[in-house]
Parts: C-alpha cells; structure tokens; sequence
C-alpha cells in the first residue's frame, strides 16, 4: 500500500522547493505543482511566502489528497521527484562474497579480508 501522504512530509518538499525556487529545477518544480494544484481545484496557490504559508498549503493538500486517490497519486509522484522518494534498492544478479550497501557511510572503515 502507499504511504499516506501527511502534511509533515508535504511541508518537507514545500520547504527544498522553496528554497531552490531560483534555479531552473525548483521554478519547474512549483510550475508543475501549480498545475497540479490547478487541475485539482481549479484555482492556481499563491507562491509560500512564509514558513506559515507553506503548513498551510501542506494541510490544505494532505486533506484533498485523502479525499482524491487520484490527486494524491499525483501529488506523492511530485513530493518523491522533489525530496527522493527515501528508498533504496540494490539488486545483486550474481555470486556476491562481500557485499556492502549503505548510505552516509562517511568516517566508517571496512575489514573484508
């Protein structure tokens, strides 16, 4: 089942949008949940102008969300493309002896004699 889109999460994606709104990527970005937003109600959001703003929008978009499977669908693909979607999946088609994965492995240091 897909995760439930909460305003947390959507707040999360409303905040890095707006903090690379001036490059090329965070202008489509806003562009694309703007049609999005659009298609779904019929009226255009304002730009976030404050942290307020953006909780606001968040709450507003998780409560239509649970109401429109179809929209949240929508709107969980532009919340992944915007902060990743925080999965990882390696798939290994071979004989492995030492495998390793992980994420933010800075400082770490590996045996694998």
């Amino acid at each position: 089942m897909d995760p439930i889109l909460t305003p947390t999460m959507l707040t999360a994606a409303l905040t890095k949008l707006l903090d690379g709104i001036a490059t090329d990527a965070g202008s489509k970005a806003w562009d694309t949940l703007k049609a999005l937003i659009t298609g779904h109600r019929g009226t255009a959001p304002e730009l976030p102008a404050s942290a307020e703003d953006v909780s606001t929008l968040a709450g507003e978009l998780a409560a239509a969300a649970e109401q429109d499977a179809e929209f949240a669908q929508d709107l969980r693909t532009w919340q992944q493309t915007v902060t990743g979607s925080g999965n990882v999946v390696l798939t290994v088609n071979a004989p492995v002896k030492n495998l390793i994965n992980g994420q933010d492995m800075s400082g770490s240091t590996f045996n694998l004699s």
